[in-house]
């Protein structure tokens, strides 16, 4: 996030997709209600939700909805459930726009670890 970067040392500073990268991963990180003081900053509880094709559904348009919200810099093109091996992980594609720059996202979240891992996929 843009205004933490300015406290990290010259070397540590992020680049401006870096910053925005970091800001997802702390937004979709975060589990509303608990942790901001935004009632809707961060996502809803998914440990307990399951991988039927509707609840996937539901986490994509809520991953959209928070994006489009706290992370204007980013122009979010579509975000598409994708099917995973894992019985506990739930997958997203994310295809964006990061400035001007066109950008596939994979967002996994595992759901017994409440972990969520971001690749930018080429």
């Amino acid at each position: 996030m843009s205004f933490f970067n300015k406290f990290r040392s010259e070397k540590n500073q992020l680049n401006f997709e870096q910053e925005i990268l970091d800001h997802i991963h702390c937004l979709l990180s975060t589990k509303r209600l608990f942790e901001a003081v935004q009632r809707d900053y961060g996502l809803g509880d998914i440990v307990y939700g399951s991988k039927s094709s509707n609840f996937v559904k539901k986490i994509a348009l809520q991953v959209a909805a928070v994006l489009k919200k706290y992370e204007p810099r980013l122009i979010i093109d579509s975000v598409e459930p994708v099917e995973s091996s894992n019985i506990f992980q739930i997958s997203i594609l994310l295809k964006c726009q990061i400035h001007e720059t066109k950008r596939s996202l994979l967002l996994s979240f595992q759901n017994q670890k409440e972990l969520l891992e971001l690749e930018v996929q080429p």
